[in-house]
């Protein structure tokens, strides 16, 4: 059987209801050759039993008997992978056509490049958007996540910069030794800011991916989960900096305090578009 030339990773807890959806998007790029790895991460629900009624030899699903996270289902597809490429995709969003032959061409245009990224859009539950919620989406990107953006100033204090079909040079995640298992959240953040003190990142300018608000992850509990995160996202900075595995802050202006107040700015704009949006007082 010759191997693949992309692993795509899907972890996925509780699943069941869109899983098959993520899957199809996926197994449908005709145009690269490609595996699915799933980690089902002790799912309650059927998600293990939707997967294996998929009925195609690129699936596989690995079971963890407990819940052991992101960070751990990540590493046990860069264990299992027999592709030189892996691309993260959520069990809950999906791809457009095309989307993983031009990531994978993007990565192997430049051997500096260690991360490839696309831009994405929301869906609702049932999958769609409408043509004014993908325009502004557009608009915004196109402002604030050129081609040429500076990365390692980017994400100093936003990390979510390059987030959307994330592509990886699976010997570039194996001298780092690995995503991180150690923290709950930001894991592939964390990941991203390694990669930057020793490779590029490189941003495909189209909307290749969708991802999905549905009942346990809107737009409002996006928001009022960022205001648990901020302080993980902070602390993800300050570890890889005590450790150096980050440098290209070092002579910057790395100032806590900053990061802090700048984070709760942007939470409070947020809480109060969210509020906006649901007609209450701004």
């Amino acid at each position: 059987m010759p191997l693949p030339s992309l692993t795509v990773a899907m972890p996925a807890y509780n699943a069941a209801g869109f899983i098959r959806e993520a899957l199809d998007s996926v197994l449908s790029q005709r145009d690269v050759d490609l595996e699915v790895i799933i980690v089902d991460d002790a799912s309650t629900d059927d998600t293990a039993e939707v997967v294996q009624q998929v009925g195609d030899a690129r699936c596989r699903l690995l079971r963890n008997s407990r819940r052991r996270g992101i960070g751990h289902c990540h590493n046990r597809v860069l264990q299992e992978s027999r592709a030189p490429v892996i691309a993260h995709v959520d069990a809950d969003d999906k791809l457009r056509k095309g989307a993983l032959a031009q990531m994978v061409a993007a990565l192997e245009s430049d051997e500096h490049v260690g991360l490839v990224h696309c831009y994405f859009y929301d869906v609702d539950a049932s999958g769609r958007t409408t043509r004014a919620e993908f325009c502004e989406r557009s608009k915004v990107f196109r402002r604030e996540r050129p081609a040429d953006l500076d990365y390692r100033e980017a994400l100093r204090n936003s990390p979510a910069k390059a987030n959307a079909l994330r592509t990886y040079r699976r010997s570039v995640l194996i001298e780092l030794g690995g995503f991180n298992e150690d923290i709950p959240f930001g894991v592939d953040y964390e990941m991203t800011l390694r990669i930057l003190e020793r490779h590029e990142i490189l941003l495909v300018p189209k909307f290749f991916y969708a991802r999905r608000l549905h009942s346990t992850n809107t737009t409002e509990s996006l928001v009022f989960k960022r205001a648990r995160l901020w302080l993980r996202k902070y602390l993800i900075r300050r570890s890889v900096l005590r450790k150096g595995q980050v440098t290209y802050w070092r002579d910057a202006n790395f100032d806590p305090l900053y990061f802090l107040n700048g984070e709760r700015m942007r939470l409070a704009r947020r809480i109060r578009a969210a509020f906006r949006g649901q007609g209450g007082a701004s």
